[in-house]
C-alpha cells in the first residue's frame, strides 16, 4: 500500500464498490422486468403467455408458421 500511495479505505473501497446511484441506475446484475405478450393461435384456440421468446410452444409455432404470422397473434401485452 505504500509503494501506491493507498490507505486502507482506498483498498476496502475497491474490494467493496458503492452501489449504483440514486439516479435512476440500478445495480448491476438486474433487469427491468419483461413485458407479458399473449398469443393465441387461430387454428386451435391454444393460448400462451410468456414474457421472453423461448418459449417452447411459441418457437414452434414460429417455426410452422413463420414469426411474421405468429406475431399477428399477438392477443395482448402487460406489464
Amino acid at each position: 500500500m505504500k509503494e501506491f500511495d493507498k490507505s486502507a479505505a482506498d483498498v476496502l473501497a475497491l474490494l467493496r464498490p458503492e452501489p449504483a446511484s440514486e439516479s435512476g441506475q440500478k445495480a448491476q446484475g438486474q433487469r427491468r422486468t419483461r413485458k407479458l405478450k399473449v398469443y393465441e393461435n387461430p387454428n386451435t384456440g391454444e393460448v400462451v403467455e410468456t414474457r421472453g421468446g423461448n418459449q417452447k410452444t411459441l418457437k414452434a409455432w414460429k417455426e410452422e408458421f413463420g414469426e411474421e404470422t405468429v406475431e399477428s397473434w399477438l392477443v395482448r401485452t402487460e406489464d
